[in-house]
């Protein structure tokens, strides 16, 4: 037989609060090294580096875009995770009623 599961809903949703916090912090870094290195204008002395090193500043900035909602996505699939088996137990609660096995132990 298949044991049963637990899962600590709050315990499920404190957890999901780790990739928000590294979305934020990546898309800091992201945004201060886009200040930093976005526009060289013409630092970078002939045309040609300057358009290639454009063109490799903003394939980062994507991939690193790319990242960060990744993680949000992941943040918001654990929190509400968390939420469903939160309601998924009180529905279950209430059917249960007096009849919960829970409560006779």
């Amino acid at each position: 037989m298949t044991e049963s599961i637990q899962v600590r809903p709050e315990l499920l949703r404190q957890t999901g609060q780790i990739p928000c916090q590294l979305a934020a912090e990546l898309r800091g870094v992201r945004d201060r090294w886009n200040t930093v290195v976005g526009s060289p204008g013409d630092a970078l002395g002939l045309v040609e580096v300057a358009t290639a090193f454009d063109n490799l500043h903003d394939r980062w900035y994507d991939e690193l875009s790319v990242h960060i909602r990744l993680l949000e996505e992941l943040c918001r699939g654990v929190v509400l995770s968390a939420d469903e088996y939160t309601t998924s137990d009180d529905n279950a609660s209430t059917r249960l009623g007096d009849d919960d096995p829970a409560k006779k132990v």
